[in-house]
């Protein structure tokens, strides 16, 4: 997948919108600058200060980032009744 397609370049197999070179994309490759500025944001949002970490890798990063995107989209729905 050419990266350049969506806007930004490639790392690894994802495209981040964005980003203006290619990063070292391996096991304990750093978080991207577009990565750390969305989890700071989501961690923000979601009353979660901890869920950031300025030492983390891509993959941990992804996933935290999922899994805040989550957490909001679950607050923003109708409250749930028995």
């Amino acid at each position: 997948m050419d990266g350049s397609r969506r806007g930004g370049t490639t790392a690894g197999n994802v495209a981040y919108p964005g980003m203006t070179k290619t990063l070292s994309t391996g096991a304990g490759a750093p978080m991207t600058a577009a990565q750390v500025t969305e989890l700071k944001k989501l961690a923000e949002d979601a009353f979660e200060p901890d869920a950031f970490g300025p030492h983390l890798t891509q993959s941990e990063a992804a996933q935290r980032i999922a899994a805040l995107r989550a957490k909001l989209k679950l607050q923003d729905g109708p409250p749930h009744t028995l």
